[in-house]
């Protein structure tokens, strides 16, 4: 995480791998709706980005601490399900983002 919060791609793309397999594994288990699933792991990812600095505590913790930021933004997601809105086939800009902090192409990064 301190690499990260310098500003290490390559350090966060070693998080990513690390922890988007059991990430999306729980955001597949908890959110029914596929079509929201990539924007909320890419939101949530991002957010692990750019608070990296802010966060406290062991290493260890990270999972958790990713895990605790998926879990609020899947609630927000539910509130606004009833707003639901088709989404475009282009991808969004949490998505965009994240391709480019990891490298990647954008349909590239969803880990389940």
């Amino acid at each position: 995480m301190e690499a990260i919060s310098r500003g290490s791609r390559d350090a966060f793309a070693v998080l990513f791998d690390r922890t988007a397999g059991a990430i999306g594994a729980e955001l597949t288990a908890r959110l029914a709706d596929p079509e929201q699933r990539v924007p909320i792991l890419a939101a949530t990812y991002v957010e692990v980005w750019w608070l990296a600095g802010c966060r406290s505590g062991a290493e260890s913790d990270v999972t958790q601490w990713i895990r605790r930021i998926l879990d609020r933004r899947i609630v927000d997601a539910r509130r606004t399900m009833g707003r639901h809105v088709e989404r475009e086939p282009q991808p969004g800009r949490a998505e965009l983002e994240l391709a480019g902090l990891l490298g990647r192409p954008v349909d590239r990064f969803w880990p389940v």
